[in-house]
């Protein structure tokens, strides 16, 4: 994948000029086919009309020293979409902000994230914090999610079997869930993948934990992990990531079909 870079003159230009907005992708629970929760994702649209995925930017703002900004914007972004769609939302919705050490270690982050969680109506969501790795978590970190445990949040390693979100962090940190990252769905079929979704699958029951397939793209991936437990799931089979206009159409049909 190639590598973007941007000045931080750049960085805050998008900010300011709103170029930079939330998704919205759908998490089912397939026993009954409802929603269980939103992931917000961020897409940055260029002045050429190209969208720039998070893996392209997010890191130059933590590079350039803006991650908390960044997370500061994010979070005013998701407040200000769902507050106005706050009557299309089911009471108990999950709802995951992606977070990786770089902006949790930051100098009020906690302060930011409770301020975003409080400018909801109370106990109208459950509030999860999903964390993403491409370092390891360190003291600071654990100590920052501990301190969002006592605010109610809930906490879910992503991107779970890759990089280092692996079995060492179920010891090491209070987490409520994990993230089953989408490269495993994608060779169920083969025998060795097939053995590693359904340990964890049983893994996360043995251990009270929820856990999320990500990648669905397909009926009969959806119906082996069904099959073996794999109930919470996300990806284009079920829903793609919605920006603010698509989400209101996506929540009113469901609505209808009520």
């Amino acid at each position: 994948m190639s590598r973007f870079y941007f000045f931080q003159s750049e960085l805050h230009q998008a900010l300011n000029d709103n170029v930079i907005y939330p998704c919205y992708q759908p998490i089912i629970d397939v026993r009954t086919g409802s929603l269980y929760g939103l992931e917000v994702l961020t897409r940055w649209r260029g002045e050429s009309g190209y969208i720039y995925s998070p893996a392209n930017f997010i890191p130059e703002f933590e590079r350039t020293g803006l991650a908390l900004e960044f997370s500061r914007y994010l979070m005013a972004a998701v407040s200000r979409d769902l507050g106005r769609l706050d009557a299309l939302l089911p009471e108990g919705m999950h709802l995951a902000l992606n977070f990786n050490a770089a902006s949790i270690q930051t100098s009020g982050f906690v302060r930011e994230y409770l301020a975003f969680q409080s400018s909801f109506p109370a106990e109208k969501y459950a509030f999860i914090v999903e964390v993403t790795e491409a370092q390891s978590l360190n003291r600071i970190s654990r100590t920052v999610l501990q301190l969002l445990k006592f605010s109610s949040t809930r906490i879910y390693l992503d991107d779970f079997g890759t990089s280092y979100s692996n079995l060492d962090y179920l010891l090491m940190l209070d987490v409520d869930g994990i993230k089953l990252d989408r490269q495993f769905i994608q060779e169920y079929q083969v025998p060795k993948a097939d053995v590693i979704i359904r340990h964890l699958l049983s893994l996360a029951s043995a251990l009270n934990l929820d856990i999320i397939v990500e990648g669905i793209e397909d009926e009969p991936q959806c119906d082996y992990l069904k099959a073996h437990g794999g109930y919470l799931q996300q990806g284009f089979y079920h829903a793609a990531p919605l920006n603010y206009d698509d989400l209101k159409i996506y929540m009113e049909n469901i609505g209808l079909n009520k």
